[in-house]
């Protein structure tokens, strides 16, 4: 379901299934976002707090997802608690918002494309945004600016793929609990890492 402002400037969201893409839904577990409304590129996903109208994306058992080139802004818990199993980021968004991905068990690999190079900043993760999938490989081809705490925190990463130019914020506990054995491109001078980024906790039974 759409979603059209105008205010500071045109953006078209989609939020969530409409009532027929729902049903379509409860037998094609692959969803492929539109690029387009009406001839004009649709760029977010807002979900449904900001569309209550929408059905939501979130636990529908999803195994698949593509983001056209184009989308921006993945918001808060919009796609949580699927089956997804692969997920490629396109290098035009610029934010994933806090759980956005959270708790999707079967996700094994997520890649980020590599930006261009003309200045633009990297893409902005928040909190919480991967926690608790089953993430063995993590790839960043490009720059980012900034990983929220716990957004990768307990997966299944041995082998990190750091950007070359570094990341400006790592939150704390980003990666907590997670068997890493190896971290490619460390660069602490292009890197402000906050407290217990790679802690490993002991859980108690």
């Amino acid at each position: 379901m759409f979603r059209r402002t105008e205010s500071p400037q045109l953006i078209i969201s989609v939020d969530g299934f409409s009532a027929q893409g729902a049903e379509k839904a409860k037998t094609n577990k692959n969803l492929v976002l539109p690029a387009t409304y009406k001839g004009e590129p649709v760029t977010h996903t807002d979900g449904v707090a900001a569309n209550p109208a929408a059905i939501s994306f979130a636990n529908k058992g999803l195994t698949s997802l593509t983001i056209p080139q184009g989308y921006v802004r993945i918001s808060p818990n919009v796609f949580e608690k699927n089956n997804l199993k692969e997920l490629f980021i396109p290098k035009s968004v610029k934010n994933i918002h806090k759980s956005a991905f959270q708790e999707n068990k079967e996700l094994t690999r997520v890649v980020f494309e590599k930006n261009d190079a003309d200045g633009t900043r990297g893409i902005q993760i928040d909190a919480l945004a991967f926690y608790a999938c089953n993430i063995s490989t993590l790839e960043f081809q490009g720059d980012v600016n900034e990983i929220g705490r716990g957004a990768f925190a307990e997966n299944k990463i041995e082998i990190l793929n750091l950007p070359k130019n570094g990341i400006n914020v790592i939150g704390t506990a980003e990666l907590t609990d997670n068997p890493l054995v190896k971290v490619n491109n460390l660069n602490p001078t292009g890197s402000h890492f906050e407290w217990g980024v790679f802690m490993q906790e002991t859980k108690r039974s």
